[in-house]
Formats: C-alpha cells, structure tokens, sequence
C-alpha cells in the first residue's frame, strides 16, 4: 500500500507546481521552443490587438496562463487519475485516507483550482470518487448513529463544499460538467433534505444558474440533477434560500465570463415570471438595476438579448415598481441604443421591452417612446435609393447585386457570434483560478510550508 501510496502522491504535489513548466523555458528542447513561440506569439497578438481599442477584452489571457493552459503537466493528469481509480476500486477501505488527519482530499481540493482545465477536469472525478468512498464506508462501519454521517463531517471540516462550488462556477464547460457530477453524486449521498440544506447555501445558488448555462450538456445535466433533489418543491426551496441565490444571480452579471452572464439574466427573468411575487419584491430594484448595466453597448449581443427579456419579465410581474415613469436614469438611454444595434436579435429584444414598459405607463410617460418610434419610422425616407446604383428596378436582383458588391462587403467589421464583450475595469467580480493558485503556492513557499495544515 505505501510503496503506492508514497511515490503517487508526491508525483502529484511536485506536478502540482510551477517549476518545471519554468525550468521547461530554459531548456535547449526544440520542441518546447517551438511550443513556446507558437503560444507566446498569438498571446502578443491579441495584446496588440487590444491595445489598439479603447477598451480591453478582460476575457484576455497573461502569457503565463496561455502556456499552463494548454501545455501538459507531466504526469500529473494521470496521476490524479490513478489516484481516482485506487479510490474506486478500493471504496469504503480507503475512507481513512479522505479524513481531515489525511492529506488526500486536500490535494484534490487543490487540484481543482489548478490553473489547467483538464487537471481541474480530472479532479473532480477523483473527488466524485472520494464522496462515494466516504459514503461508502458510512454504511459499513459498526456504529451507525456516528457512521451515517462520515461524509457530512468531512465535508464540514474540509474544502469539500467550496471546490464543488469553484467547479460550478468554473469558466469551462468541461469542468463544470465534471463537477456537476460530483455534485449530484453528494447531494444525492446525503439522502436526506436536511443533510442537504447544511451545504445549501454555498450550492444552491450554483445548481440554480447551471439550469440555463449555454453548454447543452451542463444544462441538461444540471436539470435533471434539480428534478431528481428537488423535486416538486423548486418554488419552494427557491424562496427559502434567496437571500443566497440574489446576490450570486448579481453577482454573476458581472462576471468576466459572458455565458455566466447570460445565464444569470435567464435566472433573474425566472425569479420575476415563476417565483412568488411577495418573496422576489424585497430584491426586485437590485435585480432590475443588475439587468439594466448588462444593456451596455459593449456588451455580447446574447446577454443584452436575455436581459431586455428579464426586463420585460419584471415589468410585468412589477408595473407599479418598473415603468417609463420610476428612477432609473440609464434604462431608456441603454434600450435607445439597443435598438441601433448590429444584432437583429438585440433591436428586436429593445422594441419588445419598450413596448411592454410602454403598456404598463402612463401617457405621458411614453410619450418621448412614440417621439422614437415615429423618428425610426421616418429615417427609412432616408435611405438611398440604390436601384440607380444597380441599373435595376427589379427588388429580387437588386438585392442580388447588393449582396455580392465587393465594395460594400469588404473590410467591414465582422459580428463574431463567440464574442465575449468587453467589461468596465471595475464592473467585474471574477476571480481567477490560476491567480489564486499562484498567490496560495507563493504564499505556501513563503512560509516555509511543503504542505496546508
């Protein structure tokens, strides 16, 4: 067991670091420099790119970061994955090992933050297989009052809950589906509603956003993970627990990630259409001033799609509270301007939502949204008539010859349908993974320590 035990583990604490990938810069191996320049030459592309904007991409990488990201570890994948497998074949034998006397579970725990999405990947599968082993040896062991709840005591005592939710919150698709794994395997080990709701308040929130996250996969999965916990009572457990869910559905509007973004303007719009009205009251203007900052022209064109939806939502469920006529200074500026964008989607969401704030305001408060309207309907008499241009009356070949005029389709700027959009320096709240486990390793040698007590 040891002669295992010993050489696995410190293969994965000494991958887990930083050196070798900075001893692999000052190597003579061809291959690594190739890699190298390859890597840091689109890394100082796009930091050109962004430097000649007025406003960087925060979605951007450091060098650093581009590097760890997609060069390897070593072996490190395949240790965590060997451990995985140890755990799995062993079940409730190896639970002494994933106590808080054991360093086991913390190496995983660490392992998920790593800065390599496919470590952290890999890793929640090892922890998926850590949570079945505590269980397991809860219901083998002689005392059951005590042994029923190995896995909740060891959750407590550890980082157990918290890396599930760093895992959900994660900025790849590919992490977030392994830890929802995870995290159905532990809720559904808890068996019971009220060994669940000890970790709800860091997980709830979660589950919630992950039902409308843009990857399919992650949200099917997250759904089904909801009917099989909560059953029918999703309203219920919603209210119970907003005072948790709000300021995470806020806070994920500001997120560096613009599918979280989106996701978290979906959520919002459910609180306003399919929540009680009374419990979502209390929250209301800080949801409804979250969704109008997502308006901005910078923006990715899905999440001011969404968020002129979850607009409409609350006028409806709140007229009195949301209309043309209350306090919100940037809401008709921010919807004017949607309404010009590039994005047919946009323009369309923004006439939607002006209709609707329109139909729940009183005359004169909609009167400078009429003054709009007909100023939109008369710029169409405006336009060029371009059939001179063409030599043709006929509208089936004019549109012809406008589609392939070389001139009007060329170095023109292209709508990327991945894009991103850009956030204010102070208008994001994501913390980075690879920053934090940088800062905990600098720390961690600082102090003289070869591991966290």
């Amino acid at each position: 067991d040891e002669k295992v035990a010993m050489p696995l583990l410190e293969s994965i604490e000494r991958n887990m670091t930083l050196e070798r990938d900075g001893q692999a810069f000052l190597d003579d191996d061809e291959a690594t420099k190739k890699l190298t320049e390859k890597l840091l030459a689109g890394e100082a592309a796009r930091q050109m790119k962004a430097s000649m904007k007025s406003r960087s991409s925060r979605a951007s990488s450091m060098q650093s970061t581009v590097f760890h990201d997609t060069a390897g570890w070593g072996t490190l994948e395949t240790d965590v994955m060997c451990l995985q497998q140890i755990m799995e074949k062993s079940g409730a034998a190896f639970a002494p090992r994933l106590t808080s006397e054991g360093e086991i579970l913390e190496l995983l725990c660490n392992a998920a933050l790593h800065m390599n999405r496919f470590v952290r990947a890999t890793a929640f599968k090892a922890i998926d297989a850590a949570i079945k082993s505590l269980h397991e040896a809860g219901r083998k062991t002689g005392d059951e009052a005590d042994s029923e709840f190995l896995l909740d005591s060891v959750a407590k005592s550890s980082d157990l809950a918290a890396r599930l939710g760093s895992g959900l919150c994660d900025e790849w698709a590919n992490v977030r589906m392994e830890a929802s794994v995870a995290l159905r395997t532990f809720l559904e080990l808890l068996e019971t509603l009220e060994r669940r709701e000890a970790f709800y308040e860091e997980l709830l929130p979660k589950l919630c956003l992950n039902r409308y996250f843009v990857a399919t996969g992650v949200a099917t999965y997250t759904r089904d993970t909801w009917k099989l916990i909560i059953a029918d009572t999703g309203r219920e457990t919603v209210v119970k627990w907003l005072p948790s869910i709000v300021p995470f559905y806020i806070m994920q509007t500001r997120v560096a990630n613009s599918e979280a973004r989106q996701a978290a303007t979906k959520c919002i719009a459910e609180l306003a259409a399919r929540v009680d009205r009374d419990a979502v009251s209390v929250y209301a203007t800080d949801l409804f001033q979250a969704l109008i900052t997502r308006l901005k022209p910078h923006d990715a064109w899905e999440v001011k799609e969404s968020a002129c939806i979850a607009i409409q939502e609350f006028a409806r469920a709140f007229p009195e509270r949301f209309s043309l006529s209350t306090d919100f200074p940037q809401l008709v500026p921010s919807l004017s301007a949607a309404i010009a964008d590039t994005v047919l989607a946009v323009r369309q969401g923004a006439a939607q939502t002006l209709a609707e704030l329109v139909n729940v305001s009183d005359e004169q408060s909609a009167g400078p949204i009429f003054d709009l309207c007909l100023d939109g309907l008369k710029s169409a008499s405006r336009e060029l008539d371009e059939r001179g241009k063409y030599g043709t009356e006929d509208f089936s070949s004019l549109k012809h010859e406008r589609d392939n005029d070389l001139d009007l389709h060329s170095n023109q700027e292209a709508i990327d349908c991945c894009a991103v959009g850009d956030l204010d320096e102070d208008d994001s709240e994501q913390l980075s993974l690879s920053k934090i486990y940088n800062q905990a390793q600098r720390d961690k040698l600082d102090m003289g320590l070869n591991k966290w007590e």
